[in-house]
């Protein structure tokens, strides 16, 4: 899993919110999506595998919003994982 802060521009209202939220859980891989309009971010987990910073960047944008920035990308231990 990896997980994305990106910064997102245009947002105004709550409503951005249950915007960005519905449009990014209809991506597969999408563990979670965090939400913060204080912040203007959208903190995201997701299986790269599964998806890539390009499509949340793209949902994003599609959705009506902007990414302005994106936080650095940092790697979370699969469930279950093992060991070496």
């Amino acid at each position: 899993m990896q997980t994305e802060i990106l910064k997102t521009t245009g947002m105004t209202l709550s409503g951005w919110a249950s915007t960005i939220d519905g449009a990014l859980k209809a991506v597969a891989g999408i563990d979670s999506a965090k939400l913060s309009l204080a912040n203007r971010e959208a903190t995201v987990q997701f299986s790269e595998v599964q998806t890539s910073h390009e499509q949340l960047q793209s949902v994003i944008e599609k959705a009506g919003y902007g990414v302005q920035a994106v936080g650095v990308a940092t790697a979370v231990p699969a469930k279950g994982g093992c060991c070496g």
